[in-house]
């Protein structure tokens, strides 16, 4: 058992994972852990991680959720990124198409999320990935292969992979989620 788990207040956890599922109307619950994009044209410069094909890519998995009647997805926005100005890309979007088994919060915390679902979804090797591994949930992780500047290095490949679903390219990944 994971320190951070010992440290929560499970009936708050518990209490998240009600609300939401009832919000939802569902009993299964995907948490998606974006990267935290601080505002366009941002410092990144990774594979996918620049302009508007950031956006597109988290299009085809919230449209994938979309899909998915028996599977609710709680996307984390973070109050550092997008969620601090009008006009962010993924927010409006959901909001937009009224998307009834997907939930937009920046409010609750990563740290209870992670133990309030069911599956993880993470699209960028990031800090989060540090607190997600923690609960000992099955992950999927997008790590956008060796030619992006933070990827997994290979060593440390065998070993993560034992312990989350790992998938190097977008076709990769968006096979991967249709499995998970």
């Amino acid at each position: 058992i994971s320190e951070i788990e010992n440290l929560i207040d499970k009936s708050n956890i518990l209490s998240i994972r009600k609300l939401i599922q009832k919000k939802l109307n569902t009993s299964k619950l995907v948490l998606y852990v974006p990267n935290v994009y601080h505002y366009q044209s941002c410092y990144l410069t990774d594979s996918i991680l620049h302009g508007i094909e950031y956006f597109k890519f988290q299009q085809k998995i919230v449209n994938f959720f979309k899909e998915q009647n028996d599977i609710g997805l709680i996307y984390k926005g973070f109050e550092t990124d997008l969620d601090l100005v009008n006009g962010s890309p993924i927010k409006d979007y959901i909001n937009d198409k009224d998307i009834s088994n997907i939930f937009y919060t920046s409010d609750i915390p990563l740290y209870k999320l992670i133990f309030a679902v069911d599956k993880i979804v993470v699209d960028h090797n990031q800090t989060a990935l540090n607190e997600i591994l923690q609960s000992k949930k099955e992950t999927l992780l997008f790590d956008q292969g060796e030619y992006n500047i933070w990827n997994i290095g290979s060593d440390a490949k065998e070993l993560i992979s034992e312990n989350i679903h790992l998938a190097e390219t977008q076709t990769e990944f968006l096979d991967m989620l249709d499995l998970f």
